[in-house]
């Protein structure tokens, strides 16, 4: 127990707090996509379009924000991108991904 709340007070006192609350959002994302599959799992997935759409709704913001963890969390590795347009293009990817899947839901 003691090394979870060493691991957790360091984690709170060296990460920025942009980097906190995009973690807090991935860990929501994934929740939700747990969530979604256990009730298609336990229920019905019977509209199986709507299933799929409702998984990558979850599922690509998650992939999208731990991408933009990384991009700014290590900007040098990609290339010095600034956070400003690596939330740009967060937000771009995300209002993409929103048309598609209202799209495919129909």
């Amino acid at each position: 127990m003691d090394i979870l709340s060493g691991t957790w007070h360091k984690y709170r006192s060296k990460t920025p707090a942009a980097i906190q609350l995009l973690d807090a959002f991935a860990v929501f994302s994934g929740a939700m996509a747990a969530l979604v599959f256990v009730y298609a799992l336990s229920l019905s997935a019977h509209p199986y379009n709507a299933f799929i759409s409702a998984i990558f709704a979850c599922v690509g913001p998650l992939v999208f924000a731990v991408n933009l963890r990384m991009q700014m969390a290590q900007p040098r590795e990609f290339g010095g991108i600034s956070a400003e347009r690596a939330f740009l293009s967060f937000l771009a990817c995300n209002g993409l991904l929103f048309f598609i899947i209202s799209s495919f839901v129909g």
